[in-house]
């Protein structure tokens, strides 16, 4: 409907500027803690590194990540994720469930 239709041009229209306001907060709060800038006239043995400290920082974060995604993908334990519940009906191979319909762009080639 088109209330909906404005909400999400709305969402759409927004939501990039507040991206850019929490990007522009990000970089101010990270210089403001003197983050390993040569002209700060901080000195930089106290600061830590980007190498060693936030990469593998990082990459824990992204192995945790992955390490979700995989499980929702093998085992489909959060159900929030699966959409429709239908997604959640085990399979039988050996009897087509009633419930597939092909998505409506596709109806043509299948009447």
């Amino acid at each position: 409907s088109e209330p909906t239709l404005q909400r999400f041009y709305i969402l759409h229209f927004i939501l990039p500027f507040v991206l850019l306001i929490i990007v522009i907060i990000h970089i101010y709060y990270l210089h403001r803690s003197s983050s390993t800038n040569p002209l700060s006239g901080v000195d930089s043995y106290f600061v830590s590194r980007f190498y060693p400290v936030i990469i593998f920082s990082d990459l824990r974060m992204l192995t945790l990540l992955f390490i979700i995604l995989g499980v929702q993908l093998t085992y489909g334990v959060i159900p929030l994720f699966q959409g429709d519940c239908d997604n959640s009906i085990v399979s039988n191979p050996l009897q087509t469930p009633l419930h597939i319909v092909p998505e409506w762009y596709l109806l043509t080639f299948y009447a």
